[in-house]
């Protein structure tokens, strides 16, 4: 049996698997792209938009997130993901504000943080606003 949460953020639901504690929690869950796909799937699985584990951390943050797309792609970061964490460890830990968390992500270490009024705000740094600097196929422009 596989035990999950499942929380949301500005319409995006997740997931989410807390492997914290497990010896080697990518193994046991097992996710592969397909049973990503499955469990997402709205119409013969959980459905969501993704699925995020929580995980020990290996670079000195204070924990991991692994989150993978709905297609079973595993994407650098997601802004609504790591807020939904967030609240995830807020609620599960019974932590409260304020309060932040050192999460290690494929973008790098992102600091969630658990407001006095119970929102969750991340910095997620500078964006990417020069031409050269977004991925794109299309032509640039003025």
């Amino acid at each position: 049996m596989l035990q999950f949460s499942k929380y949301q953020g500005l319409g995006n639901d997740f997931l989410l698997l807390d492997g914290r504690s497990l010896e080697d929690p990518e193994d046991v869950f097992g996710l592969t792209p397909e049973r990503v796909r499955r469990l997402c799937d709205r119409r013969f699985g959980v459905g969501g938009d993704g699925v995020i584990l929580a995980l020990p951390p290996r670079e000195g943050g204070e924990l991991r997130m692994r989150i993978f797309n709905a297609d079973g792609t595993e994407p650098e970061m997601c802004g609504n993901g790591i807020r939904c964490l967030a609240r995830f460890l807020a609620d599960s830990d019974g932590d409260v504000a304020p309060r932040r968390w050192e999460v290690e992500t494929l973008a790098g270490r992102i600091v969630p943080a658990l407001a006095e009024d119970g929102r969750i705000r991340v910095d997620m740094g500078a964006p990417f606003l020069t031409p050269d600097t977004i991925p794109t196929a299309l032509s640039v422009g003025e």
